[in-house]
């Protein structure tokens, strides 16, 4: 009998929502704008987020699905992240507005 311990079992991606989309859109056009702390990364509040939003935790489940990647903000509290999409990211944010 063999059993499988939490560490080996495959993790379970939730699917993305409207909201998470949303999100990665917002990303996507600080990423094309250049805009934000170093040439596209973005920090949760230059996408609209605010203490207790949802943002942080949208950005932790697009980076789980391979949209967007992220790094230390650096300095700053723990943390606390900068965020842009990946090419993925990018191809997906192009899918969804041509579905629109």
């Amino acid at each position: 009998m063999t059993t499988e311990s939490p560490q080996t079992r495959p993790t379970r991606l939730r699917p993305l929502t409207e909201r998470d989309f949303e999100v990665l859109r917002y990303l996507d056009a600080c990423h094309e704008a250049k805009y934000g702390h170093e040439n596209g990364w973005a920090t949760p509040m230059d996408i609209g987020g605010h203490d207790g939003s949802h943002h942080s935790t949208t950005l932790a489940k697009l980076e789980r699905h391979g949209l967007v990647e992220s790094k230390a903000r650096g300095g700053w509290l723990r943390g606390s992240k900068k965020y842009r999409t990946t090419e993925t990211g990018r191809a997906r944010v192009r899918e969804w507005k041509e579905r629109r």
